[in-house]
């Protein structure tokens, strides 16, 4: 008489019957994820030098910025809606040398308050997802740079298998624009603006395997947060109010749903060509003082 089939699959499951020798060590071996320190590397791919002019496009504190100036011996001017400032100084005298070398405008990447060709590179890392407009944003980025200029991009991306309750949560809870999050969309967009893509590299979980590597308790923060937001929902929810209670349960699932290959960063580096040669990039770009 032949076992049914539920009790066979328990009885394979929990006596380990098929597992093979040394399996734990198939997925405890490290993939060789690449570092994030390729973000600090990618301007050099496009050739950044001393004394050019970078824009960091979406900078807060500019921290990113004082770094490419401390790398790379460039100047920055970043460009952001809301300017959280720069650390005070005193503390650390390359980092004052370094933000010495930034100028910050509040102003719209969508609308940037830059003249034409007035920078040689632009750096956009994770802000193109809260732009309602990425075309309008990516052609204002290919205007304010000169033509063979490059562009640093780093974007993430909503993949098939993030599901509906969730997507809506990490998009609409925290006000993302589902296009400018949308891969084919955006590369749509980056044709558009008149920029070749000179490399495309699909991060997807790679820097944070490498973070877990290096610190097992990478990510703990995020999942007791999570735990303690669903668990006790009801005074939380009260306490912050159902927008920020949403929008705190988004930012906690973020890095979360890129380990888990639902959310997927990606890095570019983009060359600006002739606008000349394309006419719908030509037209994109207006000038602004």
């Amino acid at each position: 008489m032949t076992e049914p089939t539920p009790r066979r699959a328990v009885v394979e499951l929990f006596s380990s019957q098929g597992w093979p020798v040394g399996g734990e060590e198939l997925f405890a071996r490290s993939l060789g994820p690449r570092s994030p320190e390729m973000l600090l590397e990618a301007p050099g791919w496009l050739g950044l030098g001393a004394g050019q002019l970078v824009l960091d496009a979406g900078c807060r504190d500019a921290s990113y910025a004082a770094e490419l100036v401390r790398r790379y011996g460039c100047r920055a001017v970043g460009v952001d809606l809301v300017l959280a400032g720069v650390p005070e100084s005193g503390a650390d005298e390359a980092a004052d040398a370094a933000y010495g070398r930034i100028s910050l405008i509040q102003g719209d990447i969508e609308a940037l308050p830059l003249a034409d060709g007035a920078v040689d590179l632009v750096w956009c890392r994770d802000t193109l997802s809260c732009l309602p407009d990425c075309a309008r944003a990516l052609a204002e980025c290919a205007r304010v740079l000169r033509t063979g200029g490059g562009m640093v991009l780093y974007a993430v991306f909503t993949a098939d298998r993030l599901e509906p309750g969730d997507r809506a949560l990490l998009v609409e809870g925290l006000e993302n624009s589902a296009g400018s999050m949308d891969q084919p969309t955006v590369e749509a967009a980056i044709a558009a603006a008149g920029f070749d893509v000179v490399r495309r590299e699909r991060i997807g979980s790679e820097w944070s395997e490498h973070w877990l590597e290096q610190d097992p308790a990478y990510l703990t923060q995020d999942l007791l947060e999570l735990a303690r937001l669903i668990r006790d929902r009801g005074r939380l929810e009260e306490a912050l109010g159902p927008v920020w209670y949403r929008r705190t349960l988004a930012f906690d699932l973020w890095r979360l749903q890129i380990v888990l290959g639902r959310l997927v960063p990606v890095l570019y580096a983009l060359v600006k060509g002739d606008l000349n040669r394309s006419g719908a990039a030509a037209g994109s770009a207006r000038p602004r003082s």
